[in-house]
């Protein structure tokens, strides 16, 4: 996981839990969030872009954001916000949501509703595995919002059997 993000004046430098450093990534006009170890999101302000790195610094995506702000990674899903607007960019589909899950499902062809089930299926997966474990350790006594996210969980479940 990663414990700290140092900006300096040519680069990031990403740092683990014991202060060892994982990765340098350049940052002329951005901004990094880090999210566990999974990704690094650079939002280019210059270039009006999001770019995604793995933790090896090498590329995987990068989408046109506008003005928008990245909220979060879950998986391969870059969730970012423009105003009160909700979009997803899932590099498996290579595809932007925008709006809401029924714009993004109108949009899609029949193939690739298939893959996003799929690709849904896979991120449920996960967070099942993951709630199981937090269950074990008795993590879930400090999340209070736990079901605000069993019931988004609930919902993400009924869209992928619809």
């Amino acid at each position: 996981m990663i414990s700290k993000v140092l900006l300096l004046e040519q680069c990031f430098e990403v740092y683990d839990e014991q202060s060892i450093l994982i990765s340098t990534l350049p940052c002329a006009g951005k901004i990094l969030a880090a999210f566990g170890s999974s990704f690094y999101v650079i939002n280019n302000l210059a270039d009006d872009i999001v770019e995604v790195y793995n933790p090896l610094s090498q590329r995987l995506s990068f989408i046109p954001v506008a003005d928008k702000i990245v909220l979060k990674v879950i998986n391969d899903a870059i969730i970012v916000r423009n105003g009160v607007f909700i979009e997803s960019y899932d590099i498996l589909l290579n595809k932007l949501y925008i709006n809401n899950t029924t714009a993004a499902y109108s949009k899609l062809t029949e193939q690739a509703l298939v893959d996003l089930r799929s690709s849904t299926k896979q991120h449920l997966e996960i967070i099942n595995a993951l709630k199981s474990q937090m269950a074990v350790n008795d993590y879930y006594s400090h999340l209070p919002r736990l079901s605000e996210i069993s019931k988004l969980l609930d919902e993400i479940r009924k869209l992928s059997t619809d």
